[in-house]
């Protein structure tokens, strides 16, 4: 620039020079003096204008000078880049130093087509385009960012040019670029639009899970959700249906690209995201295809696909995996870990919608069948007036409206001549707090008639009559006037005076009553299974028999008087009626004759309809009579040598089916379960229902012992195949079955067999559903014990000869003693210490569980409250709480009374369940353990880890503590996967806020690892194990004093 000055200046004064000469030459040449003065003047103002023009150039030249001094620095700053091309010849003039690293330029100074190399090829149009307009001067400034490839590297940047249109005095114009890397802000305020579009992606898919009715519905609008909000070019979910991966939603921004995935999905690599995730379930990752060695097949359908990065998420329900979520993305590097943990999450709170879906569709189907069932469910409180709180919208079948009920007294709808034994019935119900089924009574419809029903009522009241009860409510007024019916035949059969006698179609006679007996002298089982011609007078001809069978195929009906003989050969004349009895149905025809002395007027004809042996629910033999059978058996067995097996079949999950179905259902499956064995065992084959869920089989003509397994075997797999019932649903019921053989012995008899099957039952139960199980003398005593030590654990809580043992609870990181886990011991008289596993699961079948856990609990915060007044610091006192105890409906009533009756702070006590206590009812449990965490207490998870072990589940439950079981803690911290369940336990632990405890710590070893895990307490022989109270509170004493102490 300087040089550019001097030049200049050098030009004016030589121009300058040139004019003097010229004005000195012209006066010199004229002689007129006013005109040389002219000349002088002129050439004086020259002289001096040029001198002013040169001071000015001068005065420019250092101002110049001094900008270009000051301005220097800033040229050479390593963060802008500076260049200066020319518009006029277009040429690349000079870039500063850092314009060039920028570019990742070798040499300092660049050249165009340096610069055009750098440029995408879509941006060096646009550069062009640019560079016209200010060649044009149509552009004086202009900002503007281009996407570039480093000449070194080749990685990409963003650089921001702000250019500018210069022109110098010679006006001559250039082109003023300053360039500025922006790669970093570009990327930072992509991270910020990303995340504000993973927040919406996850905020619409939060709206999608509310909105959703079906799982198809929300799986549909799933992914149109990430691809419209989470700017994904395609998303689908698959499922396995075989060895085949399909579709089940999707959406994409170009179905015709995703149809073509789909069409060779199940070519690709085995290793591909999608079924990585598929098959180790769990979030699958590929951020850059071209950076996998997958087959050609796959990387080239990806290509085709403009997918550039794949992630892949499974879903789950109810634990299992369902499918996968697969997303796909057209930028590579687009799942960083922001992304990852957003999406991550949303496939959470798809899982989480997916078992909401279920459980509420199962609700709405149990809504459904309630309202569209006979049975009316009625709700009132167990406050006095007895208001209506709740009654099912099938009441309308009563003449009610269900709004219309509201808050009136239940006795309002029952008939006045029940009031007062339904009163009294209910106050049972709610002072002893159980349920009582089968309650009959009449109602009051709504246009005043009277109905018969049966009630289930059920108590959720506690003694101070708070709380509400519940009634299923069956309307069984048909019933009960054909039981009335039955029950009027029954009492007239057995006590009129006249004769019946009931025949088959094939007049062989199945009963007779006592009244025939007295009058022909004969007994039942003379009579039974033969015809009536033991009674011939030999006084009728045959045409007498003839017109009488002709009458009775006719009419159906025949009267007349008849003569017949006695046992003692004596002859009476009889009055005799008989009847043909039809079975609508198609059965049996059957015949009944009712006769009596000829001075007697015929005063019965009704039908008898079951005989005294026969199941009225299957049709087959009762427990009665199939006693008779195998009695009669056991004696053909012991003459002819031949082998008799007995199997006693028991339903699984029958109990459930009546609960949840009702017992209409109950008893079909009932006769469907008969029906099936009936149509698979052998015609010498016997079968019977002995009551409830169980069924008897009677093998006799066996070749040997073991065939009866066989038999057993071939039941087990028939009984597994599902029933379909009529109210639609398809269950799937399975057997256990305990078999008992005939062991020739004279004091082995039907009482004996059927004993020795039901021992041999409960040992098929214990084996797991589907077992069977042969009886062996090990079982009886093993029974026998089992009695006993029930007998002998009564008398010990009787006579106060439990004890609670308190184990440490040491906090990891200062090593005092916090807490302690209760656990009751039992030293018997004459068996000496029995271990706990012994006699707890004994209580838990035999219902001492509940009695036992209050004792405990009783004891515990009596002593807790004793050391409190004592002075000792506070600790926190753990009680196991059983599963048997979490399915008492009263639980927290009895808890709470307990903290209040002995003064121990509820916020010092704390509860232990096990994971299947609280999954063998979620949702009660969910309650329960609300109510409890109310009064202040705490609630611990034990042996976390060896049952169900879900997040999912642990998130519903207010949970305090999560105890790592000591199965885990043993392999400390050598077995590399218990120490991966157990770093996985504190961190799930802390995660959820919870502190969490390591049971069985015995070595320094364990300890330090937990330490370092983070754990917060733990308990074990390291420090001490459960001691008796005195030995306890002398250890906690010794603790305080600074004893040299493990813990």
């Amino acid at each position: 620039m300087n040089d550019w000055v001097s030049s200049r200046s050098s030009k004016v004064c030589s121009l300058l020079a040139v004019l003097v000469m010229g004005s000195i030459t012209l006066i010199w040449t004229l002689n007129d003096v006013l005109v040389v003065n002219a000349a002088l003047t002129l050439s004086l103002l020259l002289i001096l204008g040029v001198g002013c023009l040169q001071l000015r150039q001068y005065r420019r030249l250092c101002e110049d000078s001094h900008l270009d001094r000051l301005t220097r620095r800033s040229r050479e700053l390593p963060y802008i880049g500076l260049s200066l091309m020319s518009l006029d010849d277009d040429r690349w003039l000079w870039n500063n130093p850092s314009f060039s690293q920028l570019f990742g330029g070798s040499t300092a100074q660049l050249s165009t087509e340096d610069f055009l190399k750098v440029l995408e090829p879509s941006e060096r149009l646009r550069a062009d385009e640019i560079y016209a307009r200010f060649k044009s001067g149509e552009q004086q400034y202009m900002h503007v960012e281009h996407r570039i490839r480093r000449l070194d590297d080749g990685s990409e940047r963003w650089i921001e040019f702000d250019l500018h249109l210069q022109t110098d005095l010679d006006q001559r114009r250039y082109l003023l670029a300053t360039a500025h890397d922006i790669t970093e802000q570009r990327q930072a305020l992509r991270s910020i639009q990303r995340q504000r579009d993973l927040y919406e992606t996850l905020s619409q898919t939060n709206k999608t899970i509310v909105r959703a009715k079906d799982r198809q519905t929300l799986l549909d609008s799933i992914c149109t959700v990430a691809v419209n909000h989470g700017h994904l070019c395609h998303a689908w979910v698959g499922h396995f249906v075989g060895t085949e991966l399909k579709p089940m939603a999707w959406a994409s921004e170009n179905l015709q690209v995703l149809e073509q995935v789909f069409e060779g999905i199940n070519d690709v690599s085995r290793e591909a995201p999608t079924y990585k995730a598929l098959r180790e379930d769990r979030v699958s990752v590929c951020n850059n295809i071209h950076e996998h060695t997958w087959d050609d097949f796959t990387v080239d359908l990806a290509k085709r696909a403009g997918i550039a990065s794949i992630a892949v998420f499974p879903l789950h329900q109810e634990g299992e995996v369902i499918g996968n979520l697969t997303l796909y993305s057209k930028e590579a590097e687009f799942f960083d870990p922001l992304v990852m943990r957003t999406l991550a999450e949303m496939a959470g709170d798809i899982g989480y919608a997916l078992n909401n879906l279920e459980r509420q569709q199962a609700l709405e189907t149990a809504n459904q069948i309630i309202e569209s069932s006979p049975v009316v469910v009625l709700r009132w409180s167990s406050k006095p007036g007895n208001q209506l709180l709740f009654a099912s919208e099938n009441i309308l079948r009563w003449g009610y409206r269900s709004a219309d009920l509201q808050n009136t007294p239940l006795m309002s709808l029952v008939s006045p001549q029940d009031r007062s034994r339904l009163e009294h019935l209910i106050q049972g119900v709610v002072s002893r707090g159980d349920q009582l089924s089968q309650c009959r009574f009449r109602v009051l419809t709504g246009d005043g008639e009277t109905r018969w029903v049966e009630a289930q009522i059920i108590c959720h009241a506690t003694g101070d009559q708070s709380g509400c009860l519940e009634a299923l409510v069956r309307d069984v007024h048909a019933r009960k006037q054909h039981e009335d019916s039955l029950n009027l035949a029954a009492a007239v059969f057995r006590s009129t005076r006249e004769g019946v006698v009931i025949t088959d179609a094939n007049q062989r006679i199945l009963e007779i009553n006592p009244a025939c007996s007295a009058m022909l002298g004969y007994e039942p089982e003379e009579v039974i299974g033969k015809t009536p011609k033991l009674f011939s007078s030999g006084r009728h001809g045959a045409d007498f028999y003839a017109t009488m069978w002709r009458d009775l195929q006719a009419e159906g009906y025949w009267q007349g008087e008849i003569w017949n003989r006695r046992r003692d050969g004596q002859l009476i004349p009889e009055l005799l009626s008989i009847t043909r009895v039809d079975d609508p149905d198609g059965g049996d025809r059957r015949y009944v004759a009712v006769f009596a002395d000829v001075s007697e007027i015929k005063r019965s004809s009704e039908k008898i309809e079951f005989l005294a042996h026969t199941d009225p629910v299957t049709g087959l033999p009762n427990r009665a009579l199939f006693q008779s059978m195998l009695e009669q058996a056991i004696r053909s067995g012991k003459r002819q040598s031949h082998e008799v097996a007995l199997l006693i079949l028991d339903l699984d999950h029958f109990k459930d089916i009546n609960d949840g179905y009702g017992h209409g259902i109950g008893d079909e499956l009932l006769q469907q379960v008969a029906q099936r064995l009936q149509q698979h065992l052998r015609g010498s084959d016997s079968l019977a229902r002995l009551g409830g869920d169980e069924f008897a089989v009677l093998l006799t003509d066996l070749g040997r012992q073991l065939d009866a397994a066989s038999v057993a075997r071939q039941l087990i797999e028939l009984m597994s195949e599902p029933f379909h019932l009529s109210n639609g649903a398809d269950i799937q019921s399975g057997v256990s079955i305990g078999i008992s053989l005939n062991q020739h012995a004279d004091d082995h008899d039907a009482q004996e067999m059927l004993k020795q099957a039901d021992a041999a039952l409960y040992k098929a139960k214990s084996l797991g559903r589907g077992s069977f199980s042969y009886y062996s003398n090990d079982l009886s005593k093993r029974a026998a014990e089992r009695l006993d030590m029930e007998v002998r654990l009564r008398r010990a809580m009787q006579q106060g000869l439990l004890e609670v043992h308190y184990q440490p609870q040491v906090e990891i990181t200062t090593g005092q003693i916090i807490g302690a886990e209760a656990l009751v011991r039992w030293h018997d008289e004459e068996r000496g210490y029995i271990p706990p596993d012994q006699f707890i699961p004994l209580a838990e079948q035999s219902e001492l569980i509940v009695k036992l856990g209050d004792w405990v609990l009783e004891q515990v915060c009596r002593q807790g409250k004793a050391w409190l007044d004592q002075g000792y610091p506070e600790l926190q006192l753990a009680v196991n709480l059983s599963p048997g105890q979490m399915r008492s409906n009263d639980l927290v009533t009895r808890i709470a009374e307990i903290v209040n009756r002995t003064g121990y702070p509820a916020r010092l006590l704390e509860l232990e369940l096990t994971e299947g206590a609280l999954m063998h009812d979620p949702e009660v449990a969910t309650q329960r353990l609300t109510e409890l965490r109310e009064l202040g207490i705490c609630l611990a998870l034990d042996d976390f880890g060896t049952g169900y072990s879900s997040l999912a589940y642990l998130k519903r439950f207010p949970l305090s503590v999560l105890k790592i079981d000591k199965s885990f803690v043993r392999g400390l911290p050598v077995d590399s996967d218990d120490c991966a369940i157990s770093r996985t336990v504190v961190a799930m632990g802390h995660s959820l806020g919870m502190s969490v405890l390591a049971e069985g710590v015995e070595t320094e070893q364990q300890l330090k690892y937990l330490q370092g895990l983070g754990c917060d307490i733990y308990q074990g022989f390291l420090c001490s194990p459960a001691l008796p109270e005195q030995s306890f509170i002398e250890l906690l004493r010794a603790g305080e004093n600074g004893a040299n102490q493990p813990c």
